[in-house]
């Protein structure tokens, strides 16, 4: 085996170790979506899943180019609704 070799495995397994090592020090906890960009995403991430199971649904096929119009159209349909936003001035 040539020193290179030797050295590069010698790294690859203290790294290996040392990952591991974090992992299972690292207590675990579930993930809190407080911020606004992660709530966006979960929402972007909702709104195409359920895009998605309503086209399987109507019988499209996820190849054809009507699946992708489809699901192009639920999207929008989902992300674009409209939100009340009611403003109550603070009681002075």
């Amino acid at each position: 085996m040539t020193l290179l070799r030797q050295k590069s495995l010698v790294i690859a397994i203290a790294g290996l170790l040392g990952g591991l090592a974090i992992a299972t020090s690292t207590p675990y906890r579930p993930a809190n979506a407080l911020s606004g960009q992660s709530l966006v995403f979960a929402e972007q991430a909702r709104s195409t899943r359920d895009a998605r199971a309503a086209c399987l649904s109507y019988g499209l096929s996820p190849e054809t180019l009507g699946f992708h119009q489809c699901e192009a159209t639920q999207i929008d349909q989902r992300m674009n609704r409209r939100t009340l936003i009611r403003y109550v001035p603070p009681a002075n």
